[in-house]
């Protein structure tokens, strides 16, 4: 045994275990301390893989729903461009037993919303092209349907509706058609009869590339 004195303090009578033994305890001490520094470290490595993990987890999602968004759109556009032929093929036979001239509704729409008309001795053409862009459009309501989870009758009825509903409702304000409650019966139903024809074949054309 020796005797360690420090100034001011009394003499410890110190044993040469009990100096390994704290030496030991310190070394531990520093382990320990130094292994809880490496995990406090490695919280915000962990942390920012997280971030990555949920970011690419949300962009996937939202490249999904736009993946999702743009094939609905894509197949409603064939769809309506289908509808479109066979509304037109409908109308041709209709006015061939009617005796009805074609119709030049679409290029005095066109004309009144976007200002922009056909070129003299070419309006026929102008509005056989405007028909098949309004027709062709509207298929994307039946893809944003079918998207929304709604498709088959159901899907077809409310195509229907919106698109027959819409140009009784918008001719009369723009002044190129008279208000329906002017209509005669038989004209309403062909009316409807050619815009059933158009829903149909167009949700047909789409559940079947669906």
């Amino acid at each position: 045994m020796f005797h360690l004195t420090q100034p001011g303090h009394l003499s410890q009578t110190v044993c040469p275990k009990l100096i390994l033994r704290r030496l030991k305890l310190k070394k531990r001490m520093h382990r320990i301390s130094l292994g809880m520094g490496i995990v406090v470290l490695n919280i915000p490595t962990e942390f920012s893989q997280i971030i990555k993990i949920i970011t690419m987890k949300s962009n996937s999602h939202e490249s999904t729903v736009l993946g999702a968004l743009g094939a609905a759109i894509g197949k409603g556009l064939i769809a309506g461009a289908a509808g479109t032929l066979a509304i037109t093929v409908s109308q041709m036979i209709e006015m061939r037993i009617t005796k009805r001239k074609p119709s030049d509704a679409p290029a005095k729409a066109v004309k009144k919303t976007l200002h922009i008309e056909a070129t003299p001795g070419n309006k026929e053409e102008f509005s056989n092209e405007v028909h098949w862009v309004y027709g062709t459009t509207w298929g994307t309501l039946r893809g944003l349907l079918s998207l929304a989870g709604i498709n088959g009758f159901a899907a077809t009825t409310i195509h229907m509706a919106a698109v027959w509903g819409t140009a009784v409702t918008i001719e009369p304000k723009l002044d190129i058609a008279p208000p329906l409650k002017e209509w005669e019966t038989k004209d309403i139903a062909v009316d409807i009869f050619h815009h059933l024809v158009y829903a149909v074949v167009a949700g047909l054309v789409y559940d079947a590339i669906d």
